[in-house]
């Protein structure tokens, strides 16, 4: 199977799932997110790393987990 068409069948799937509100959507596009990562449709470099803008999304998330929550 190509990597576009596992890619199309991994989104249509995680659609149908936001469709019917079973779970949240969040938590559908994170997995989504990593079975993309698991099946090898996408790197993981190319999933966390931004050449156009030149954002490593890694310090993103880390900075973001860092947050006290005194807000």
């Amino acid at each position: 199977m190509s990597s576009i068409s596992l890619a199309l069948l991994i989104f249509g799937a995680c659609y149908l799932v936001i469709i019917t509100e079973r779970i949240h959507k969040t938590i559908v596009a994170l997995f989504r997110a990593a079975m993309m990562i698991g099946f090898g449709v996408l790197s993981q470099d190319a999933a966390f790393y931004s050449h156009e803008f030149g954002v490593d999304y890694n310090v993103v998330f880390l900075l973001i987990g860092m947050d006290d929550g005194d807000h």
